[in-house]
Parts: structure tokens; C-alpha cells; sequence
């Protein structure tokens, strides 16, 4: 049977006491942070690395002088959205408007991809500080929390369907008029009826 050293003391495995539940916890909640200031110190070296590569290039007028650089211009929108920016904002900084953008986006597949995956790790963290704001027990993260996911039961707007008589549609004021019309024409002929026996 293999024997394993802890903290100095040669301890046989079966002997080894079971970690309680708390600690198990404690160990997650430890790792998980560790991840975060992890994802953290990424971030804050993409940004720098934005922030360096930004600095050279001057605005100059709006037009269509700016052309698209495959090889630049996908790694940029990595950088520049993993940062936390907005389509706005890298138009701006592109100099080009926010149609360019999009034009690029849909003709450049890799333009729209490197968008995509910049936005996934900011999206992310706000996903999950929403999620703990919300078991926190903040009404507002709950409440958004919810429209989002179940948006059929916890939507504001509601629809409520009205229907005339055993289902059907609801007259307006002449058809129910015409109606009537016709059900005292009914009446009159049984009636005549009635009367010529």
C-alpha cells in the first residue's frame, strides 16, 4: 500500500481523514477566485496591449479612404472588445461609421468572429457578477434575471385575447345591428307563419 507524506507525517491512505463539506467549499470559492484575478490580470494586459497598439494611429476625416486589413483589423476587434468596448466606440476609433462596421462585419467573416469572441470573456463576467448579485438577493438582478430566461412568464406586457360569443370574433356595432336585423326577421316570419294557421 502506497504511503503519502502530509505536512511531515507519513500517513497510510486509508487514514486519511475525509475533507469536510465547508472545506470543500472554501477550496472551490478559493479556486474560483484565483481564476478571476487570473481573468482580471488578462484583461488588464489586453487593455495595455490595446492601449499601446491605439496610440500611433491618428483620426483623421471620416470617408471611404479607411480600408478593411484582414490581417489587422480582426485582431484589433479582439483587443478592442475583450476591453469592454461598444460598436460605437471602435467605430469612433476606427474612424469609420457604425454602418462600415456593420457592412464589415457581415462581408468579413473573420471581422464578426473576433468581435464575437472578444465580447465573450466581459460578457461573461458581467453574466456571473449578475448571477451572484441576483442569490445575493438583489429584486433587481432577480427580476431582470428572470425577464431574460423566462420572458413568456415574467415579461411586463401581457396579452390577453378577447373573444365575442362562444369564441367566435366580436362584432362591431353594424354587424351586431345586421344581426339583430336578421333574428327579428326570423321571429316575424314564424310568427306569419303562426298566424296563416
Amino acid at each position: 500500500m502506497a504511503r503519502r507524506k502530509i505536512d511531515d507525517y507519513d500517513i497510510p491512505p486509508d487514514d486519511l481523514p475525509e475533507i469536510p463539506q465547508e472545506t470543500k467549499r472554501e477550496l472551490e470559492a478559493k479556486k474560483l477566485k484565483e481564476q478571476i484575478k487570473s481573468l482580471e490580470l488578462k484583461n488588464k494586459i489586453l487593455e495595455k496591449e490595446l492601449t499601446e497598439r491605439l496610440e500611433p494611429i491618428k483620426k483623421g476625416k471620416r470617408g471611404p479612404k479607411e480600408r478593411y486589413n484582414i490581417l489587422f483589423h480582426p485582431k484589433l476587434a479582439e483587443l478592442f472588445y475583450s476591453a469592454g468596448g461598444i460598436d460605437r466606440e471602435f467605430a469612433d476609433f476606427l474612424n469609420i461609421t457604425e454602418m462600415t462596421l456593420n457592412n464589415w462585419k457581415k462581408r468579413y467573416k473573420e471581422f464578426g468572429a473576433s468581435i464575437k469572441l472578444g465580447k465573450l470573456d466581459p460578457d461573461s463576467k458581467i453574466v456571473s457578477a449578475l448571477y451572484r448579485s441576483a442569490l445575493a438577493g438583489s429584486n433587481t438582478a432577480q427580476i431582470f434575471w428572470l425577464k431574460n430566461r423566462r420572458p413568456v412568464d415574467w415579461r411586463e406586457k401581457q396579452d390577453i385575447e378577447v373573444t365575442g360569443k362562444d369564441g367566435g370574433a366580436i362584432l362591431t356595432k353594424r354587424e351586431r345591428n345586421k344581426e339583430i336585423d336578421e333574428m327579428i326577421e326570423k321571429r316575424n316570419k314564424v310568427l306569419k307563419r303562426k298566424n296563416e294557421k
